[in-house]
Parts: structure tokens; C-alpha cells; sequence
């Protein structure tokens, strides 16, 4: 298939690292991405002189590296994505919600024929950190031998970026003709995650005001994250956006007599 035909989809894929370690890793990961046409390369804090160091290792792909855009926070960097996939071996509560890697590739190749979406790799040392993990929707573990577990960080992107290759490769959806797939979307865009920010910011400024904040069994934090977790399963529709600020304007309204 043409680097053109796979562009079409693949525009919709960013491969975000975060505070990647070495920049020999930055470069094997460029050439990574190019081998199976992905372009879109986002960084959180990479290290010194990152850009020059990993051009040999960049092998065929210095239009990947130099276009690789970096971002001071991984917030920054996902929200404009409408679905974030982390990867960590690592399991855990407060490690994000879990999916199989196959069902992770599944969701990417179908979110991605008209969403961004962002595969999220953490530091070759520790991984991601939960922060970082708190921003994704699901996380997923590429699967290995117990004995050997850790992947290096290039070879990671390799084997995500390979899987949707394969995945896309000789299907007829990169065509004008819609396929099932496409089809099956919904007609109403899903908003990215700044939009999140923005709704819930709504949702706790009402909560305040009816008095949560005093309640040790009600905390708007809690509330809050009680929420996007609820965004996270489901997603954010435009629609569904503007329901829940306008309950919040409502209740404002309600308890102060004005709007807010």
C-alpha cells in the first residue's frame, strides 16, 4: 500500500513519548514509525541536544524527527486527542483501566478513522508514571515472555505501530467507499480532551455551590473523578457537553439568582 493511502488514517495516529531518556531511542522510534507510515510524533521533556543525537539513528525517517513536536506537559499533549492508550506492563488501582493489547489495536483502528488519537509510551527507565497514566482512557501491555518482560522503548512503538499496519494493510476503507467500520460511527463528534476540562470545570463550580465541598463523604474531587472516569468508558459527545454545563448553569442559576 502507498504512503499516501496509509496517511489518510494514519494522520489520526500520534505516538507521544514522555520523557523519553535517550535520544538513540527517539531516532530507532522515528524509524519505527516511518517503517509503518506513521507520522505524528509528540514528546513530553525529552532530553538535552535530543533532536541532533538521534538523527543517526533516524535512518530514511529525518522528516518524522524533525517534525516531532515537544510539549512542556503530557496534559498539553493529549488534549486535543479525543482517545488516549497508555502502555505499561505494570498493573495496579491506580494504574488506569486495563484492556488486552489486541482489543487496544482494535479500538485505535476503529476511534481513528475520524478521531486523533494518541498512543502514550513512558521513560525507558520507569515507564509511565501515574499522572501520565491518569490522562489515558484504557492502558495496555504488549505481551511477553514472563521471564523477559520489559521491552526497550523503540521496539515498543515498533511492535504498536506494526500491528496497525497489519491491521490496515490491503483494507479497502482508505478508498472513498465506506466500509462497515465507518458506518458504524457515530455521527456526532466525540470532543477532545480539553473539552473534558472544560465540562467538568462547569460540573464542580456547581457542585460547590450546592455545598459538596463541605460533605467528607461528598468531596467534589472525588465527584470529579467519578466523572471522567464515566467520559473515559464512554466518551464525550458535543451534545452530552452541553447538557451537563447546562445543568451546572441551572443549579448556578437556582442558588445564586444570576447566571455564571
Amino acid at each position: 500500500m502507498s504512503q499516501s493511502g496509509l496517511f489518510g488514517v494514519n494522520a489520526n495516529t500520534v505516538i507521544l513519548l514522555v520523557e523519553p531518556e535517550n535520544p538513540d531511542n527517539i531516532g530507532a522510534v522515528c524509524r519505527a514509525m516511518k517503517n509503518m507510515g506513521l507520522f505524528q510524533l509528540r514528546l513530553v521533556k525529552p532530553p538535552m541536544g535530543w533532536r541532533k543525537k538521534a538523527e543517526k539513528m533516524a535512518m530514511h525517517s529525518h522528516d518524522v524527527l524533525k517534525k516531532a513536536v515537544v510539549y512542556k506537559t503530557a496534559v498539553a499533549a493529549v488534549e486535543d486527542c479525543q482517545l488516549v492508550i497508555g502502555t505499561s506492563r505494570r498493573g495496579g488501582p491506580k494504574r488506569g483501566f486495563a484492556i488486552s493489547f489486541s482489543k487496544a489495536i482494535q479500538k485505535i483502528k476503529k476511534t481513528r478513522l475520524k478521531y486523533r488519537v494518541t498512543v502514550m509510551f513512558g521513560k525507558e527507565s520507569k515507564g509511565l508514571d501515574n499522572d501520565s497514566l491518569d490522562l489515558c482512557d484504557w492502558v495496555a501491555a504488549i505481551p511477553t515472555y514472563s521471564g523477559c518482560p520489559s521491552i526497550n522503548l523503540a521496539q515498543s512503538v515498533m511492535i504498536m505501530a506494526f500491528s496497525l499496519y497489519e491491521e490496515t494493510e490491503g483494507r479497502p476503507r482508505f478508498t472513498d467507499r465506506k466500509t462497515a467500520e465507518e458506518k458504524e460511527m457515530p455521527l456526532e463528534a466525540y470532543l477532545p480532551k480539553k473539552e473534558w476540562d472544560i465540562t467538568l470545570d462547569h460540573l464542580e463550580k456547581a457542585l460547590t455551590k450546592l455545598g459538596y465541598v463541605r460533605d467528607r463523604n461528598r468531596t467534589v474531587p472525588r465527584i470529579r473523578a467519578s466523572f471522567n472516569r464515566l467520559f473515559k468508558r464512554s466518551g464525550l459527545l458535543a451534545s452530552e457537553a452541553q447538557m451537563f454545563k447546562g445543568l451546572a448553569r441551572r443549579i448556578l442559576e437556582r442558588t445564586t439568582g444570576a447566571d455564571e
